[in-house]
């Protein structure tokens, strides 16, 4: 609260003039956070159905914390007795102070964008409440909303809920319990694929028992072996028989056909009048059809039905 005395000495009153005041228990850094928190839920960055769901199994985990600290050190001893095959890459960061902040969220889009990294983990080990500055910021909580990939936040503050834990996907107590979060154990995998091999061998049996209902009560509705052989010679020989009908009347047409064109070829044959006795006059290469055209001190052929003759003209028939 801020404010001034007042003396009236007159009466001897003392009166005290209020400028600004708080609601008790709470700062300037609480009306802050309070309004950034209000912010933030307009904004959507509380719902449920943004944050992004863990992968059945983490193999590469990201981790935004202070190097050499009690929480990296518990992330990685649970979580590699959880799960020994556990790839984890660190981004050492400032958890609380001056530009704790900025650390942490250059190592939250660091990760972010670093391929294969499935899960990421942001937090500290435990601290004071004023130690939680760093994680109340509105760059981290962008930061975090934008990540790819979930976010774990594991502050360490159970009775303290921070903007990160308010945006993250998930929020845990404490660095051990986000590491069991995200390692899944091995003997719990091993039961999971052995319980995944019953489903399929059992859903296997299932649809082998299905299919062979199916077909046997196709076979039952199928007529005996013999009379469907019956029915389907029977259908084959009448095929066959008009298969054979409709060949031999294209073979009587085809006949007709060929016998018309060889007696037209016979008609108009050349050689034919030469059978008769007629002969073929031919002269410098052209056939003689009249007299006016034959010349008879040039050489001709004479084409016969059996043969062709050359005729040369002598110089006694020329006189």
């Amino acid at each position: 609260m801020w404010g001034r005395v007042s003396l009236y000495e007159p009466r001897t009153e003392v009166s005290l003039v209020v400028s600004f005041f708080l609601p008790a228990g709470e700062g300037r850094e609480a009306l802050r956070l309070k309004a950034l928190k209000e912010k933030l839920l307009k904004m959507g960055l509380f719902d449920e159905e943004r944050k992004r769901k863990l992968p059945a199994i983490v193999e590469h985990l990201g981790v935004v914390t202070a190097a050499g600290g009690a929480a990296i050190r518990d992330i990685i001893r649970v979580g590699r007795d959880r799960y020994p095959r556990l790839k984890i890459t660190l981004f050492p960061a400032l958890v609380q102070g001056a530009g704790a902040e900025d650390t942490i969220v250059r190592g939250v889009e660091a990760l972010g964008a670093t391929p294969g990294i499935e899960a990421i983990i942001v937090g500290r080990g435990g601290g004071s409440k004023e130690d939680l500055g760093a994680f109340n910021g509105e760059r981290l909580a962008l930061a975090v909303a934008a990540c790819p990939v979930p976010v774990v936040a594991a502050v360490g503050h159970e009775i303290d809920r921070t903007v990160l834990d308010l945006v993250a996907s998930y929020s845990v107590s404490t660095p051990s319990a986000a590491a069991a979060l995200c390692a899944t154990p091995a003997e719990e995998l091993l039961g999971r694929a052995a319980a995944l091999a019953d489903d399929m061998a059992a859903a296997t049996e299932h649809s082998l028992r299905d299919r062979q209902l199916r077909l046997d009560r196709a076979l039952l509705s199928l007529p005996r072996p013999a009379e469907w052989i019956q029915r389907t010679l029977t259908r084959l020989s009448a095929t066959a028989a008009t298969i054979e009908k409709k060949a031999l009347s294209l073979l009587r047409r085809d006949e007709r056909r060929l016998s018309a064109a060889a007696l037209l070829l016979e008609r108009h044959n050349p050689v034919s009048p030469l059978e008769k006795g007629f002969v073929v006059v031919r002269q410098r290469g052209r056939m003689v059809k009249r007299r006016t055209g034959f010349d008879a001190a040039t050489s001709f052929s004479l084409r016969f039905a059996d043969g062709e003759a050359a005729v040369t003209p002598s110089e006694d028939d020329d006189r």
